[in-house]
């Protein structure tokens, strides 16, 4: 596929998908496929599908069969709440700037590498759980942090950071506190661990009884082994 092929109306004109410069050209076309690790538009595997039932079989690739020809839906392009939500692998039904939309789950890698080169989203690889996040509360000053509700100032020594409300006090039950590394359950209550509310490593060090550590990622500030036995 050297040039444009002509389909109809409803299907944008395929044409060979290294002449896609970008993800939003690629996607466009339902004959290609934008590899996100890779940053590059490839053809999809749809289009070697022969035949409706062999094509419509494939739903991984999301292909439909139209014009005689095998196509790819683009990830998560349904307009569709229901719809968006029951493809949960892939897809998330979310307000954006006071618009409803689906839109693809951002971060999700299965290796550090692809997690911290993602040059859509602002990704955190967390290496406890082998699992790519997207990183939360990323401002860059104190009027757009306070207002989002995770969100919380936290000043070192005038050093900004804006970070990700703790709330260990959220969680009633022993299970779900567990989920969080900074909180601790003790007794009936989900509490903020020792050191855990040092959210940079200036003020982490200053304390005796703390320690950043680098041990895991993200980098966090914990008891040290002594501390921890006392």
């Amino acid at each position: 596929d050297f040039g444009p092929e002509l389909v109809d109306d409803d299907i944008p004109a395929h044409v060979a998908c290294s002449f896609h410069s970008d993800k939003a050209e690629c996607r466009s076309d339902h004959g290609c496929h934008w590899d996100k690790d890779n940053w590059q538009c490839l053809t999809s595997d749809c289009v070697s599908k022969c035949d409706s039932t062999t094509c419509e079989a494939d739903t991984a690739n999301q292909c439909y069969f139209e014009n005689n020809t095998c196509w790819e839906e683009p990830p998560c392009s349904t307009s569709d709440q229901t719809k968006c939500e029951a493809d949960a692998e892939r897809c998330e039904w979310v307000d954006l700037d006071g618009e409803e939309q689906c839109r693809e789950i951002p971060c999700k890698h299965d290796n550090e590498m692809n997690c911290i080169a993602d040059r859509e989203s602002t990704c955190l690889w967390k290496s406890k759980t082998d699992e790519c996040v997207e990183a939360q509360c990323v401002y860059e000053n104190a009027t757009d942090c306070t207002a989002d509700d995770k969100c919380m100032v936290d000043d070192c020594e005038g050093q900004f950071l804006c970070a990700e409300k703790q709330n260990c006090e959220d969680f009633t039950t022993d299970l779900s506190c567990g989920t969080r590394d900074d909180c601790l359950w003790d007794v009936d209550e989900c509490i903020i661990r020792e050191c855990a509310d040092y959210r940079q490593q200036r003020c982490c060090s200053q304390n005796p009884r703390c320690q950043w550590s680098t041990e895991h990622s993200p980098a966090s500030c914990e008891l040290t082994k002594c501390a921890a036995i006392t």
